[in-house]
């Protein structure tokens, strides 16, 4: 960890895993694309979730 602090806070990390869990086929290695889950959708739900990522904020390091 460097001096100014964590990249990424407790409340981002456990939002990411409950997103990835949800939708697995985000995968770096995941490389089907299907009618239901198109490249056009998987970078909608990038965005989404760096959107709400960005919402909580700065990661904050504690004393």
């Amino acid at each position: 960890m460097s001096a100014k602090g964590p990249r990424v806070s407790t409340v981002q990390r456990d939002m990411l895993i409950q997103f990835r869990e949800q939708h697995p086929y985000l995968g770096r290695y995941y490389t089907e694309v299907s009618p239901r889950m198109t490249a056009a959708r998987k970078k909608q739900l990038w965005q989404e979730i760096a959107t709400l990522l960005n919402q909580q904020g700065p990661a904050v390091k504690s004393p």
